[in-house]
């Protein structure tokens, strides 16, 4: 409201806003100001608010960031959702066709993070499913590391089966695929892992049950 108003806002126009009185729009902007998230600003009284004087909210710096950071975190969320959807039908269709990392080729050259860390799993997955590796144990070591360790340790783990087969030789630059996958992992914020391991279960789960 401040920004559309570009200036302070009343209580009492949150409280319209809100569906609530006057007096509990008033106490909840006090607790926002507490945890300086807005400021209150105090201006001469006009006639539509009688009294000495009127109290008036905006946001402060602390508060624009927080909303800016919860609207990027509804960003990626909305991102994911639509990338894993796309990803998991495209999966399928790897995994019926046992293509592995030929199969996902645009996406590992993509610029898009999530899009590539999501193609390193589902390739990984593909190509350990056609050769039999053991993807039961796979689950287990996605579901016992912590969430920021998860994903890395499945594709490690996946990457240094493949390997002890022999069979990386045959894989497209799998060294520095994983090691842009560790980059990439790294810059991700929470909602972000917790998507991508998300992702990696159901990718797993996919395969398991094939």
């Amino acid at each position: 409201m401040a920004r559309a108003c570009g200036g302070p806002v009343h209580y009492a126009d949150l409280a319209r806003e809100m569906g609530v009185s006057r007096w509990t729009a008033y106490d909840m902007m006090r607790e926002l100001a507490k945890d300086g998230l807005v400021a209150a600003v105090y201006a001469r009284s006009d006639p539509g608010y009688p009294g000495r004087s009127q109290v008036l909210f905006s946001t402060t710096e602390k508060g624009a960031r927080l909303i800016e950071s919860r609207a990027e975190i509804s960003s990626t969320t909305e991102e994911w959702s639509k990338l894993k959807q796309r990803m998991l039908s495209k999966f399928g269709v790897a995994l019926e066709q046992k293509k592995g990392f030929e199969f996902f080729r645009k996406e590992l050259a993509s610029n898009s993070s999530a899009l590539f860390c999501a193609a390193v799993v589902a390739a990984l997955i593909v190509e350990a499913r056609r050769v039999g590796l053991d993807l039961v144990l796979a689950g287990r070591v996605l579901s016992l590391a912590d969430l920021e360790a998860g994903p890395l340790l499945l594709v490690g783990f996946v990457a240094g089966s493949l390997l002890v087969k022999g069979l990386t030789r045959k894989l497209p630059s799998i060294g520095s695929l994983l090691e842009r996958f560790a980059k990439e992992l790294r810059s991700f914020g929470g909602e972000e892992r917790q998507a991508l391991a998300g992702f990696a279960r159901e990718v797993l789960g996919k395969a398991t049950s094939a």
